[in-house]
């Protein structure tokens, strides 16, 4: 018998899913085909079609190509026709940016120097070095509208020694914007510096005769006037523009005092703060001290009290030490500072002693009076039993032993130093270290 009486075995239910025709979705219908087979005369695809096929899908796309742009060489000449043109063209650009046509001034003949008060032109000698030569000196360059080239393009400050030119400054433009004059019209100053080895003149003597010529002119080159002719003013220094100081020092406190006077005259000119009070009484603002300080160069050297923060040279002070009393202790067995008996019976032997061993006579005695010193500590630190008495008993052998002249005080006080450690470290150390 079966495992199932009374009939066939039944049929368990299909766990797969059927397909519209109730069979395997995984096979084609009536009348369809499968996407990975072949159609009704068609070949079944290779893996080398496979392969030509991806190849294709991931190439990438070409970009299109545009015209051609032109390319001129720079090693082929270029046409006579347009290389014509382009030095025309750049020639113009040139003469053009080479030539101001500038207007007279307002105030003409030009103010300088001495048609200026306060403070026009002065000479100071020795500010940095004696015979070094300074020359500062005030202008007016008036225009009711100023030009568009600064004044540092249009106009030149000259010393001269009859015609012979001894040098050429140009005004100091202050800044490329600002609330006054940014280009150097108007008020303003000048300088020009010479060191000793080329002053134009060696004595305060010689300068005070000299009757050096100061111009201010307008530039020559490159400046077209309207008028067709430069301005020019002169001014002929007289002794008393030449300053009087023989000192470096008093050199400098002069400079300062003539800056503070022209300062304070620009400041009312310009309408602008120059000066503030400092710690040490009126200095120049930041704006003052930025335009002096460009308008003379060197400044900051040659009147450091005029800036707010000046820089000196610190000065060292070296102390001097006599050692008269240690040559005392030491020639005090010499005649004539000691007796013929003790020289006979100290000195003589001593450096006779020195002499025969080939040293000096003063670290013969010294390790002399050091031994003793180390006996006598050594006895005493044998009977108290303690070290401290040890070096309290021999201490006195070693000012016994400076005190005639035996010991160089230099190596005195380097052996009492380690016995202050010493005592120290036993009456504070030794005890807490138990």
């Amino acid at each position: 018998m079966g495992r199932f009486p009374g009939g066939p075995r039944p049929s368990r239910p299909s766990r797969r899913r059927q397909g519209p025709s109730g069979d395997n979705p995984m096979m084609p219908g009536p009348g369809e085909s499968h996407p990975s087979l072949p159609g009704p005369g068609e070949s079944r695809p290779t893996p080398r079609d496979r392969q030509l096929e991806e190849h294709e899908r991931d190439a990438p796309v070409p970009k299109k190509k545009g015209p051609a742009k032109s390319f001129h060489p720079w090693w082929r000449p270029v046409s006579r026709p347009r290389f014509i043109r382009s030095l025309v063209v750049a020639l113009a650009l040139w003469l053009g940016s080479a030539s101001v046509v500038l207007a007279t001034p307002d105030a003409n003949p030009l103010q300088l120097g001495g048609g200026i008060d306060p403070a026009g032109i002065k000479v100071f000698r020795n500010v940095l070095e004696l015979g070094d030569y300074l020359l500062v000196t005030r202008y007016n360059i008036q225009y009711a509208t100023e030009p568009t080239a600064p004044a540092s393009e249009t106009y030149l400050l000259r010393l001269l020694n009859g015609t012979t030119s001894l040098g050429t400054v140009r005004p100091y433009s202050l800044f490329s914007s600002g609330t006054f004059d940014p280009d150097g019209y108007q008020h303003g100053i000048a300088s020009m510096y010479w060191s000793a080895a080329s002053a134009p003149c060696a004595t305060l003597a010689a300068c005070q005769s000299a009757g050096y010529t100061v111009r201010i002119e307008g530039n020559p080159t490159g400046v077209t006037w309207d008028d067709g002719t430069a301005p020019v003013t002169n001014y002929t220094m007289q002794s008393g523009d030449i300053d009087t100081a023989a000192t470096v020092a008093a050199a400098k406190t002069a400079l300062a005092t003539q800056i503070m006077t022209i300062a304070s005259a620009l400041e009312s000119s310009w309408g602008v703060t120059l000066t503030i009070r400092g710690a040490t009484g009126t200095v120049l603002s930041p704006t003052g001290a930025s335009y002096f300080a460009a308008a003379i160069p060197g400044l900051v050297s040659m009147a450091p009290t005029v800036f707010p923060v000046n820089v000196t040279a610190p000065t060292a002070n070296t102390d001097t030490y006599s050692s008269t009393y240690e040559q005392g202790l030491r020639n005090q067995f010499d005649t004539p500072s000691g007796t013929t008996l003790s020289k006979q019976m100290i000195h003589d032997p001593l450096q006779r002693l020195a002499d025969w061993l080939g040293v000096n006579r003063f670290l013969l005695t010294g390790l002399a009076v050091f031994g003793v010193f180390l006996f006598v500590m050594s006895i005493a630190v044998g009977h108290f039993r303690e070290s401290l008495a040890g070096v309290l008993v021999a201490v006195p052998v070693l000012l016994l032993g400076a005190s005639m002249g035996f010991l160089v005080l230099t190596i005195l006080f380097i052996v009492l130093f380690f016995c202050v450690l010493f005592l120290g470290w036993v009456l504070f150390f030794r005890p807490a270290s138990g």
